[in-house]
């Protein structure tokens, strides 16, 4: 088996805002592929024009390399040098010289079972080059992260939903098998594609691993209250909102009430959370922090009560896999994703249920509460999802579907 990994994505990150969810899956699989040997895994990419081009073996993974270490951790020195040396393999590899290295590569590999892999969306927008690796012998396996933007359009930008439209409309067609990073999210797309009386290929689930620290980080947060944690882009659907009205509503002049720090960037169409965090005087109890780095945001969730997980809908979740995985309660929307990933360990409560919000988040940020105890006590059985697990559940659909080309089926 050949990969052809996208890293289209990761080229343009330092172009871009703090890592998403995705960005971080697609960081576990660049990582995964390029400690692989080029007789393994090329590094591939679509041009500005949308064809399938190769990098050069050292060149791609020198920038893998160089960006794990900054973008990925959410460090800010080195993009200047990151933007150079992207704009350099940009404009190096992504034209003339890139596109026949693709040609080459795929011409070599037929028969040995070339599989294009993409991790993001990037790819899933130019159909001319999926059908470039595909008529080289090449399979097209893309790993959904969700179906979001049209399951729940009204959360999302209204440009979003055309695009993954266009997305899924190119799995239908053109795609071998899919990769889902939860079960939930799997059936989301699959429901979509018989609703749409489209073509549904194949899908496997590979919950996505985490990537934490080893040790504590080094300077912990100094802060003179309790407070709990909300670690997100600050988008309507991850409802902050509703975190803020009570706040503002219910926990006004109440000092058993925690502080609520947000972590992470200002997103989108999100007028009236904006406004609550810019003209209500908060007196302290609601801290924005913005972006941090994966250790300074990685400490406040270490010691919070509880991370606070409101969404109206997710594909999987990270920010609840990695609370949990450090120890740290979650309360929880009750939603398909977070029961399949907390696997009855957090506490769920309906998104839209403000005053069960509100007595849970009193419950757990209590002094020696019962119900941080419990969760506490049902966490010794989970397990955290990790990297060789899914690489495992990854590798072995991307085997069955080319031992089943090979069969005919």
């Amino acid at each position: 088996m050949h990969i052809l990994f996208d890293i289209t994505r990761i080229l343009m990150l330092p172009f871009g805002a703090q890592p998403s969810g995705v960005d971080r899956v697609v960081f576990g699989h660049a990582r995964h592929w390029a400690a692989l040997p080029p007789s393994a895994v090329t590094l591939v990419a679509r041009s500005p024009q949308g064809r399938l081009t190769a990098l050069p073996d050292q060149a791609g993974r020198d920038f893998i390399t160089e960006a794990k270490e900054s973008i990925a951790a959410g460090r800010h020195g080195a993009l200047p040098r990151l933007k150079a040396q992207a704009a350099v393999i940009m404009a190096g590899h992504l034209l003339g010289e890139g596109r026949s290295r693709a040609r080459r590569t795929l011409l070599r590999m037929q028969g040995k079972g070339a599989v294009l892999l993409n991790a993001s969306g990037d790819m899933l927008l130019a159909p001319r080059a999926v059908t470039e690796a595909k008529a080289g012998g090449a399979h097209f396996v893309p790993l959904l992260h969700d179906n979001l933007p049209l399951s729940y359009a009204e959360y999302s930008p209204a440009r979003g939903a055309v695009q993954h439209k266009a997305r899924m409309a190119l799995v239908s067609a053109m795609a071998d098998g899919a990769l889902a990073v939860s079960a939930a999210s799997a059936e989301d797309c699959q429901r979509y594609f018989a609703g749409q009386g489209m073509r549904a290929p194949p899908f496997a689930v590979a919950h996505a691993g985490l990537d934490l620290p080893q040790a504590q980080p080094a300077v912990p947060p100094q802060h003179p209250r309790p407070w709990c944690v909300m670690l997100s882009t600050i988008v309507p659907r991850k409802n902050h909102l509703l975190m803020l009205q009570i706040w503002k509503e219910a926990f006004a002049g109440r000092p058993d009430a925690p502080d609520l720090v947000i972590i992470g960037r200002r997103g989108w169409d999100n007028s009236t959370t904006f406004a609550l965090l810019d003209r209500v005087n908060w007196q302290g109890k609601v801290l924005e922090l913005g972006r941090l780095t994966d250790p300074e945001a990685q400490g406040w969730v270490r010691g919070a009560r509880a991370l606070l997980f409101p969404s109206i809908s997710e594909g999987f979740g990270i920010p609840l896999a990695e609370a949990l995985a450090m120890g740290v309660p979650v309360l929880a929307s009750d939603i398909p994703a977070f029961r399949e990933l907390g696997a009855g360990v957090p506490d769920y409560i309906h998104p839209l249920d403000g005053l069960g919000w509100r007595d849970a988040i009193l419950a757990i940020s209590a002094d020696d509460s019962p119900m941080r105890g419990a969760q506490l006590e049902r966490l010794r059985g989970w397990r955290a999802p990790d990297w060789p697990s899914h690489f495992a559940a990854v590798e072995g659909f991307l085997e069955k579907i080319l031992t089943g080309a090979k069969d005919g089926q």
